[in-house]
C-alpha cells in the first residue's frame, strides 16, 4: 500500500509538471522575459531569411525561409525586440531586422540600420518546461551567444583574414592622395559607371549606403571586392556588378605600379 500511494504521488507529481501556466504566473514569466530581451538585439543563429520563423522546443527550424540570409544581406540576421508574448504555448517575439556593419577583427557588429518589415519569431514550448531558465536555454540554441565565435560562422567573404596581404592598404582615397607610411599614391578612377536600381527596392522607397572593400590590381583593374556593410533588397548585387566593371590608373610606389586595397562607399538614394 505504501508503494502504491508514492507511486501516485508521483504521478500526480509529474502531472503537475505538465500542465501549463495560466494567470499570474504567465504574466510573471512574461514579464521577466520581457525586462530581459525587450530592446535587445540578437543574431539568429544559421542566418535564416524570411520575416517569420517558428522553432521547436529543440531550437529547431519548423516553418519560414530557411535560406541562407545572405542572399538577401547577412548582416540582416539581426533582430531588434520590440515586443515579447507568452500565448498559446509560445514565445512570441516580434521586432525588426536591423542591418549592421560588421567588424571581423572585433567579431561583432556595429548598429546601422533598422529594415522597414517587421519580424516574428516564435518558439513553440513545451508546456513541462515554461520556465525562465529552460525558454532562455532553448533561445541560445536560436541565436548567437557570447559563447559563438561570428569570425567562424560568417560566410568565407567576411572572414577576419586578410583580405589581400600584398596589396598596399589605403583606407580613405582622396584626389592626388597618398598613404602616408608607405608613400603610395592612390588609384584615380577613370571609368566608374553607376549601379542600377533595383526593381525591388525602388518600389520600397528604400535608400542608403553600402561600403565594399576592393583591391585595384597593378593594371588597374579591380581585382577583388568584399562587401564590408550591406543594404539588401538586390541593391547589394547591383553594386558589386558597377564597381567590378570600374577601371582606374593604378596606383604608385617610387614609379612602379602597386595593388592598392580600398574602401568604396555607394550610394543608392531616390530623387524626385
Amino acid at each position: 500500500m505504501a508503494c502504491f500511494t508514492q507511486f501516485r504521488a508521483l504521478i500526480i507529481v509529474i502531472l503537475l509538471w505538465s500542465i501549463p501556466l495560466h494567470g499570474d504566473e504567465a504574466k510573471d514569466l512574461q514579464k521577466r522575459l520581457q525586462q530581459r530581451f525587450v530592446k535587445q538585439v540578437f543574431t539568429i543563429r544559421n542566418f535564416y531569411g524570411g520575416n517569420h520563423l517558428t522553432f521547436d522546443s529543440q531550437g529547431n527550424l519548423l516553418r519560414g525561409d530557411k535560406q541562407f540570409v545572405d542572399q538577401v544581406c547577412w548582416c540582416a540576421a539581426q533582430m531588434e525586440v520590440k515586443k515579447l508574448e507568452i500565448k498559446q504555448g509560445k514565445v512570441v517575439f516580434r521586432g525588426h531586422r536591423i542591418v549592421g556593419i560588421y567588424d571581423s577583427g572585433k567579431g561583432t557588429f556595429s548598429k546601422l540600420l533598422r529594415e522597414p518589415k517587421e519580424v516574428q519569431v516564435d518558439i513553440e514550448l513545451d508546456p513541462a518546461r515554461m520556465n525562465e531558465e529552460d525558454i532562455v536555454s532553448v533561445l541560445e540554441k536560436i541565436i548567437l551567444t557570447r559563447k559563438d565565435d561570428l569570425n567562424t560562422l560568417v560566410p568565407d567573404a567576411w572572414r577576419a583574414a586578410d583580405f589581400d596581404p600584398t596589396a598596399h592598404e589605403i583606407t580613405k582615397v582622396k584626389k592626388d592622395a597618398a598613404s602616408e607610411n608607405e608613400n603610395v599614391s592612390a588609384p584615380k578612377v577613370i571609368h566608374a559607371p553607376d549601379p542600377d536600381y533595383s526593381s525591388e527596392a525602388r518600389r520600397a522607397g528604400f535608400q542608403g549606403d553600402l561600403l565594399l572593400e576592393i583591391v585595384v590590381d597593378e593594371k588597374g583593374n579591380v581585382a577583388r571586392i568584399r562587401l564590408t556593410r550591406c543594404l539588401g533588397m538586390g541593391l547589394d548585387e547591383q553594386a558589386v556588378q558597377a564597381v567590378s566593371q570600374w577601371k582606374f590608373d593604378p596606383a604608385m610606389r617610387n614609379g612602379q605600379p602597386v595593388a592598392v586595397q580600398l574602401n568604396v562607399e555607394v550610394s543608392f538614394h531616390l530623387y524626385r
